[in-house]
């Protein structure tokens, strides 16, 4: 067995003659067949340590975005020691090198004539599309190119036509992660500012497109977009793009749902399916907005928001079992008790307040939070609660070890229906076997 030198790496050897090499060398005698399973081991080792960089990388730069966090801070900060710390390269094979090496060359080459002012718009936009067909591939070089090029619209720059800032607006939506700060930033700022609506639209659903990558400055840019904007279709496109992935918050949901409450049908059934894609965030009062809607008078609304509710009971019954931070879960809770009688929505709030304590003080803490926010929900739910529900908020009324957990599932326990209270018994192991989830 044999190790691939450098210039092995670099210059693509078929195993033939990979095989005369040895013997003619005066080394060790190698068959051909030798040294085609000594390639293909070692292809396969290093695609496996690629795919592994890939996802360990992919997880730093989300959780760097979800904590306003530079990764190389990230990196630092969690003593994470990488491959080029440790003195490691990772090569691909030579096709994938060379190929790289070109499509850098000509993203390059593509990038420089986007700030040429004396070459044809058509040109320019060209390159433009070329960048986004490259995507991710082209880098943030490039992607930094489009975005700088994307706000120079004044009269005699490179961008002063509507459809050149068009075509850069929806290339940046195809370059993926290359996209990050730099093209966020510029179609955000075109989604605020710029005269065109063309450009307007195009800018948002650019970000919809970018999905994460878009970050809190471009879901900001959606929501008060989506408030202000004058344009129909741009109020359309924003609320589609902030169910698209973009990271959201209580007030992109607060916009989402002031423009649900509106009058254009269009918007209004676009802001449901996003609300039933935000899970928890979309809050009581997205919950409440939708169940209302079971009833409008618009066969759109009404239907849309009945998909959006279902899609938004299953988010947060997922976001329960999840290992999520605990106000999250808790907001699950609020959304399951505020989106109307579900059987499968009293059954997970049950199995929260039933929820045996687990040792340790943190843990302990979490448990007491969930529960309480469980025993809220149930309030919400009223008699739908069922005879399970009602049973589980008087074991909790008299066994939780919490105060706050009894005095609230006592409370709600009281305002149920004389029946129930008379009689919760839906069945001899109910809640043994929720106590055991």
């Amino acid at each position: 067995m044999f190790v691939l030198s450098a210039h092995d790496r670099s210059t693509p050897v078929l195993p033939q003659a990979r095989a005369k090499q040895l013997k003619g060398s005066g080394e060790e005698q190698v068959e051909e067949s030798e040294v085609r399973a000594v390639e293909a081991a070692f292809t396969q080792v290093h695609q496996t340590w690629r795919k592994r960089k890939r996802l360990c990388m992919d997880t730093l730069r989300t959780l760097g975005e979800a904590m306003s966090t530079r990764t190389d801070q990230l990196l630092e900060q969690y003593g994470v020691d990488t491959d080029e710390d440790c003195g490691q390269t990772l090569l691909g094979s030579p096709d994938e090198e060379f190929s790289s090496r070109v499509v850098l060359r000509g993203a390059e080459v593509l990038a420089e004539a986007l700030t040429r002012s004396d070459l044809d718009g058509g040109i320019r936009w060209n390159c433009a599309e070329s960048l986004g067909t490259l995507g991710e591939a082209a880098g943030n070089a490039a992607a930094f190119a489009l975005a700088k090029a994307l706000l120079q619209r004044k009269p005699g720059q490179v961008a002063s036509e509507t459809y050149v800032r068009t075509g850069l607006a929806h290339s940046l939506g195809r370059m993926g992660s290359a996209a990050r700060g730099s093209g966020a930033v510029s179609l955000a700022r075109a989604l605020q500012d710029d005269r065109d609506v063309l450009v307007r639209r195009r800018a948002a659903m650019a970000l919809g497109h970018l999905g994460p990558v878009a970050g809190h400055l471009g879901a900001q840019a959606l929501a008060r977009a989506l408030k202000v904007d004058k344009d129909f279709y741009v109020r359309c496109r924003c609320a589609e793009a902030l169910g698209a992935g973009v990271p959201t918050g209580e007030e992109e949901a607060k916009a989402l749902i002031q423009a649900f409450l509106g009058n254009e049908t269009d918007v209004r059934w676009r802001c449901a399916m996003s609300l039933g894609k935000l899970g928890p965030v979309a809050g009581k009062e997205g919950a409440a907005a939708l169940l209302k809607a079971h009833s409008d008078q618009i066969l759109a609304v009404r239907e849309h928001a009945m998909r959006a509710a279902n899609m938004l009971v299953t988010r947060c019954l997922d976001v329960l079992d999840e290992l999520v931070h605990p106000y999250v879960r808790g907001q699950a809770c609020w959304v399951l008790g505020s989106i109307g009688p579900r059987e499968e929505a009293v059954e997970a709030l049950v199995a929260v307040l039933l929820r045996e304590e687990i040792s340790g003080a943190r843990r302990r803490e979490v448990d007491v939070y969930l529960r309480r926010r469980a025993a809220e929900a149930l309030g919400c739910q009223g008699a739908a609660v069922g005879a399970l529900g009602a049973l589980a908020l008087k074991r909790a009324a008299e066994e939780d070890p919490d105060v706050y957990v009894q005095w609230h599932a006592a409370e709600v326990f009281a305002r149920l229906p004389a029946k129930l209270q008379a009689d919760p018994d839906p069945g001899p192991d109910a809640v043994h076997g929720y106590r055991r989830v």
